[in-house]
C-alpha cells in the first residue's frame, strides 16, 4: 500500500471511486443526488467537476492510496485536505460556475445544490480562535471493495502530519460510518453540523464536528542532565547562604 499526490490522470478513476463510496451517503447521495441511480454518469460528473476544479488549489492537498496488482495500479482511496488560515471564511465557497454545474446535473436535487455552503453559517464559529488555523479533511473516500484495510487511516494520518508540520490543529465533519475512525486517530467531538434553528441539514444523520488539537502543541524538549545539576548546585548554595545569614542574625 502506497500513498501519493493525486494527478489529473487520476481524476476519472477517483470520481468513479467517490460515486461508489457515496452511493448510500446521507448527504451527498440521498439528499443532494436523489436521482443518482437513474443518472449514474451525472453523479460521477459531480465528483469529476469538484476534483478538477480544486486539484490545483494551493490551499489543498489531494492524495490517493494505491495498490499494485501485477502491472496495474489500483486507486483504493482519496482524500482532499484543505488548509484554512482564517477559519471557514472563504475557502469552502464555490464559484458561480460550480453552482451552475450542479443545477444542470440530472442526478441532483436543485433545492439542495448549495446546501453545504448554506449550512456553514450555523457552525463556522467552531473554526475560530485557536482553531481558525487548521487542516480540514474536506473529503475522504475509500472504495467499498477496499474498505477496512487501513487505507482510510493512512489518508487521515497523512493530514495529521501536515498539521503537525505547520503547528495547527486538524478538523473534520464525520459521517456516521467515519466517526469511529476519526476518534481512533485522536479527534475529539465538539459539536454537530446540524446545529441551529433553520439549518438545512438539521435532520441529517451523522455530522459530528471533530478536532485533533494535539497536532498543534509545541512540546518543549527535555532538559539535559547538566542543566538539572547546575540548577541543584545553585539551589544548594542559596540555601547554605540563607542558613548562615539566619545563624548570624540569631547570634546577635
Amino acid at each position: 500500500m502506497t500513498i501519493r499526490q493525486c494527478t489529473e490522470g487520476d481524476i476519472e478513476a477517483v470520481a468513479q471511486l467517490c460515486a461508489r463510496a457515496c452511493s448510500d451517503d446521507a448527504l451527498i447521495g440521498h439528499l443532494m443526488h436523489p436521482h443518482r441511480k437513474e443518472y449514474p454518469d451525472d453523479f460521477v460528473q459531480y465528483f469529476y467537476s469538484r476534483i478538477s476544479r480544486n486539484l490545483h488549489d494551493s490551499a489543498r492537498c489531494h492524495i490517493v492510496t494505491v495498490e499494485s496488482k501485477e502491472t496495474q495500479e489500483i486507486i483504493t482511496g482519496y482524500a482532499d485536505w484543505l488548509r484554512c488560515d482564517d477559519g471557514l471564511e472563504g475557502p469552502l465557497r464555490v464559484s458561480a460556475n460550480a453552482g451552475q454545474e450542479r443545477l444542470q446535473n440530472r442526478a441532483a436535487n436543485p433545492a439542495f445544490a448549495d446546501v453545504i455552503e448554506r449550512a456553514e453559517s450555523y457552525t463556522k464559529h467552531y473554526w475560530t480562535g485557536s482553531r481558525a488555523r487548521t487542516w480540514l479533511l474536506d473529503f475522504l473516500m475509500v472504495d467499498p471493495c477496499h474498505q477496512r484495510k487501513g487505507f482510510g487511516r493512512q489518508l487521515v494520518n497523512f493530514g495529521l502530519e501536515l498539521a503537525k508540520r505547520d503547528g495547527t490543529c486538524a478538523s473534520v465533519i464525520a459521517s456516521e460510518t467515519g466517526y469511529l475512525l476519526y476518534v481512533s486517530c485522536g479527534f475529539k467531538p465538539v459539536g454537530w453540523m446540524q446545529e441551529g434553528e433553520g439549518n438545512p441539514l438539521r435532520d441529517l444523520p451523522g455530522g459530528q464536528i471533530l478536532f485533533n488539537e494535539d497536532t498543534g502543541r509545541r512540546i518543549s524538549p527535555k532538559r539535559p542532565i547538566w542543566y538539572l545539576q547546575l540548577l541543584w548546585t545553585f539551589l544548594h548554595q542559596w540555601l547554605s547562604t540563607v542558613v548562615v545569614v539566619t545563624a548570624v542574625i540569631v547570634s546577635t
